[in-house]
């Protein structure tokens, strides 16, 4: 995350399997979620899901939403 502060990117891009399983459990999630925030105070946040994202909407829906994170449909 320290890059990201040294970059300072306009956008970031997550090419797939933001989660490491397709239901992350509750420190996994709460990792994810840790980031995305801190990420998302810096930068337009995109995912482009892969296999393991399918259910991302679901499970992190409201968070998607607070942070801004674009989610490209498959």
């Amino acid at each position: 995350l320290s890059v990201v502060e040294e970059l300072q990117p306009e956008m970031i891009v997550f090419v797939g399997d933001l989660v490491h399983a397709p239901r992350p459990g509750l420190e996994e999630r709460q990792r994810i979620e840790q980031a995305l925030r801190f990420l998302a105070a810096s930068a337009q946040l995109v995912l482009v899901r892969g296999n393991h994202d399918r259910q991302f909407g679901r499970d992190f829906g409201p968070l998607s939403a607070a942070v801004n994170l674009t989610v490209v449909p498959e």
